[in-house]
């Protein structure tokens, strides 16, 4: 099943977009973040933020998304967080 519990918040600053949320508990077997529907990153089961620097461009909509797969086979996902770009 999927269900949103995850909330991230996220912030735009010159050539990055950070994203921050609260660490899930107990820790998820993998975690991972998507950006606009490309595969996703995956990340340190313990991360609490992601930050993207990979080519954010000013004026330029970027869309988030973090999943975790619990061990329980629950998939936990957010709902998208959109920033736009800035230099």
């Amino acid at each position: 099943p999927v269900v949103c519990s995850i909330v991230p918040i996220g912030e735009a600053s010159e050539k990055q977009n950070t994203l921050t949320w609260t660490p899930l508990s107990p820790l998820p077997v993998r975690l991972r973040v998507e950006r606009d529907d490309s595969p996703a990153t995956g990340i340190p089961i313990t991360s609490a933020e992601y930050i993207d620097r990979n080519g954010i461009v000013c004026n330029v909509r970027y869309c988030y998304l973090v999943e975790a797969d619990l061990t329980d086979q629950t998939t936990v996902r957010s709902a998208p967080v959109c920033l736009r770009g800035l230099s």
